[in-house]
């Protein structure tokens, strides 16, 4: 996590914010276009998009807290359609999500530091084939969780419906995390130094501080960029005057007299 050596109390602050932002991309929920067989009840919001955030910069632990809470706050002001069983649902595949992400940043710095470290390429293959995987684990527990145990508090549940479930909540969870991994690759598509950063654990030119280190009897060379080791000497000293000799004046004694 690119956050890893701040305070709790930092994490906290940015975790709340995070909240903030996906209880807020909560409410702009809409239904999937140019699909007719979904009912009205099924909308889609990219408040996991801020969720996948959160465990990059914060860990899993706060990427919990943001999963769960973006939905029963939601759930406190407004049930929406889907009741309590959908935000039991979105909750589930949320805190799935939390662990997920946090397995694909697992498995990227294991490829990162095999042979195939110096290829971005095969790793973001790696990747995306990952989080495809990912979407049709999500859409399977959604299914199951639907239709055996879910759909059953409105007398709906059963093996008969599963094919039923599946076409339905099978086809919107997939299409849904399919859209938000895209979205969320195209976000840190042009940030691969910090994300290396953060699976590779090593510093990137973009997350160093922004006041560089003193370095001393050390300068930068306008004309080549380089640094150039200083001689080691305080003061310039001219060596006119550091031949002269040093005469004291003359005392006197006040006992001669």
């Amino acid at each position: 996590m690119l956050l890893k050596h701040h305070s709790v109390v930092f994490k906290m602050a940015i975790s709340g914010i995070f909240l903030a932002i996906a209880t807020l991309l909560m409410f702009m929920e809409f239904n999937l276009p140019f699909i007719n067989f979904l009912p009205p009840y099924l909308k889609m919001d990219f408040s996991d998009i801020i969720v996948a955030f959160a465990v990059m910069f914060t860990g899993w632990t706060y990427g919990l807290v943001v999963a769960a809470g973006k939905t029963w706050i939601k759930f406190a002001v407004d049930a929406g359609s889907g009741g309590l069983p959908g935000h039991v649902l979105d909750t589930i595949l949320s805190i799935i999500l939390v662990y997920a992400i946090a397995l694909m940043f697992l498995i990227a710095e294991m490829i990162y530091n095999s042979k195939k470290k110096h290829n971005k390429y095969f790793l973001g293959v790696c990747i995306a084939i990952y989080l495809v995987i990912t979407s049709v684990v999500l859409a399977f527990i959604a299914v199951i969780c639907d239709n055996y145990f879910l759909l059953s508090w409105y007398g709906m549940g059963g093996i008969y419906n599963f094919l039923e479930v599946l076409k339905i909540f099978g086809t919107f969870t997939l299409i849904k995390y399919l859209i938000l991994f895209v979205l969320f690759g195209l976000i840190i598509a042009n940030s691969w130094k910090q994300i290396l950063s953060v699976i590779g654990q090593f510093p990137a030119k973009s997350i160093q501080p922004v006041i560089p280190e003193v370095k001393q009897n050390v300068r930068i060379n306008p004309f080549t960029k380089k640094e150039e080791k200083l001689p080691n000497k305080p003061f310039p000293i001219d060596e006119e005057e550091s031949s002269k000799e040093v005469t004291k004046p003359p005392t006197k004694n006040i006992f001669e007299d």
